[in-house]
C-alpha cells in the first residue's frame, strides 16, 4: 500500500459516522436475511436496511458510502432499485498486512 493510499482511508475514518458504518457492515452484513433480493449473497447488507439500523438518512448514508467506496473500504453493487453494500476484503486484508509490518518492526526493535 503507498502512503496516498493510506492517507486516503485515514481521511475516510476521520468521520465517526463512517466507522459506525464499517461497524455495523462487520456485525450485519455477513447475516443479510434477504437472500431473494441479495446479489452478494450473505456478504451484502441493503443501503436502506443499514441506513435504519444507524438512524441515518438514505442520503447521510449514501455519502458516507461514497468517501468510503471511494478509500476502497467497500464495494457496492446495484440490483433494481436497491443498492447493496458489502466489506471490500482486499483493501481490509492489505491493510492489516501494512500494519503488522509496523508492528514486526516494533517488537524487533524491542527486544534490540
Amino acid at each position: 500500500m503507498t502512503g496516498e493510499i493510506i492517507a486516503e482511508i485515514a481521511k475516510a475514518l476521520s468521520e465517526p459516522k463512517r466507522v459506525d458504518i464499517l461497524e455495523s457492515l462487520q456485525q450485519t452484513a455477513v447475516q443479510c436475511d434477504d437472500y431473494q433480493c441479495c446479489d452478494l449473497s450473505e456478504k451484502c447488507c441493503n443501503v436502506g436496511d443499514l441506513s435504519s439500523k444507524l438512524d441515518l438518512a438514505i442520503s447521510t448514508t449514501s455519502y458516507h458510502l461514497r468517501e468510503l467506496r471511494r478509500a476502497g473500504l467497500v464495494k457496492t453493487s446495484k440490483r433494481g432499485t436497491q443498492v447493496f453494500v458489502e466489506l471490500d476484503f482486499g483493501t481490509f486484508h492489505d491493510l492489516g498486512e501494512y500494519f503488522i509490518s509496523f508492528l514486526d518492526i516494533l517488537k524487533a526493535k524491542q527486544k534490540e
